[in-house]
């Protein structure tokens, strides 16, 4: 699990609500996406983007069941896959810190969005505006998840204006005792 989109090398939106339980925090924490994370020695497969969480974990559980064995001491435990050592990782606490060597992704992920979100992600650049940008593949990445056009509250707020006060008031009696 990351909270680190930039480490994706892929990454695919949750089609449907997922979320996550951690021993140490109440409640839970929602999963916006799986993909693929790359390390110096292997690819990590349908690894959770997690935005809330504070650092990278990995699981032991989940690695067992994708073919790595771990090997070691009290203070200190050695993962490999198919023989080859993936990474090692220091007792510190009650924890171990792995030093898994994570490779960049230089460009970055955007995440498939709605035309609504991508307005606002662009600073509420027009409508007309996003799908040319799609059409003309200006932005890597930029994916309409689904086209609802809905109105922007903000948009609607900033083109209103105020009503002018009245130049005239309602017109006065013109004769003592008339109303």
């Amino acid at each position: 699990m990351s909270p680190y989109n930039s480490l994706f090398e892929s990454i695919e939106e949750c089609q449907y609500p997922k979320t996550i339980s951690l021993a140490s925090r109440e409640g839970t924490m929602r999963v916006m996406g799986i993909g693929q994370v790359r390390t110096e020695t292997m690819r990590l497969k349908q690894v959770l983007y997690v935005p809330e969480l504070r650092t990278n974990l990995f699981s032991m559980a989940v690695g067992d069941r994708n073919g790595l064995t771990h090997s070691g001491t009290k203070s200190r435990i050695t993962s490999c896959f198919e023989g080859t050592e993936v990474f090692t990782a220091k007792l510190d606490g009650n924890i171990y810190i792995a030093n898994f060597k994570l490779i960049k992704n230089e460009k970055g992920i955007a995440t498939a969005a709605t035309l609504s979100e991508w307005h606002a992600r662009f600073g509420h650049v027009s409508i007309e505006t996003i799908e040319k940008m799609m059409r003309e593949k200006v932005v890597d990445g930029l994916e309409i998840q689904r086209d609802c056009r809905e109105d922007c509250v903000d948009c609607c707020l900033n083109k209103c204006k105020r009503s002018s006060h009245p130049k005239r008031t309602a017109p006065s009696a013109t004769k003592p005792g008339s109303v």
